[in-house]
């Protein structure tokens, strides 16, 4: 059986738009597989965001001690801030010179009061302010060798 030219342009068109028809209508069936893969909950020990570059940016884990956070880190992978939970549940944020160095926490305990830390660069307090509980408030100022330079009340 001779076909000519014509019959297989038809033929191709026909073709063509059996195989879209197939497509569309398996397109929900996909669509709605994708959504029931979906999973319900995601469990690790470290979760890591990186750059264009794949450098590490961002990563969250649960470390030796247990203390768990989101480390935001600079260009060098180095931890310049940290969002966490203590062993003991207390909530903190810290963030770090540019050499790692701690230089400032802000906490909450569980027993209520909050405050704010600041450290030199050799790790010594050299400010405190606490919020206690009992609605107290506490101002602590440390000079370079560690003495008591300003205190209220």
């Amino acid at each position: 059986m001779k076909t000519d030219r014509t019959t297989k342009i038809l033929l191709l068109f026909v073709g063509a738009g059996l195989w879209a028809i197939a497509a569309a209508i398996s397109r929900p069936a996909a669509n709605a597989q994708a959504k029931d893969s979906a999973m319900a909950e995601v469990r690790a020990r470290k979760f890591v965001l990186v750059d264009l570059n794949g450098k590490t940016r961002a990563f969250m884990d649960t470390s030796k001690d247990e203390i768990s956070g989101l480390h935001l880190t600079d260009e060098k992978g180095n931890t310049r801030a940290l969002l966490g939970t203590d062993s003991d549940g207390t909530p903190r944020y810290h963030m770090f010179d540019d050499k790692g160095r701690l230089r400032l926490i802000v906490f909450t305990y569980k027993n209520g009061s909050s405050g704010l830390t600041l450290l030199d660069d050799t790790g010594n307090i050299r400010t405190l302010l606490e919020a206690g509980k009992d609605g107290k408030s506490e101002l602590l100022l440390v000079d370079d060798k560690g003495k008591t330079i300003f205190e209220a009340p």
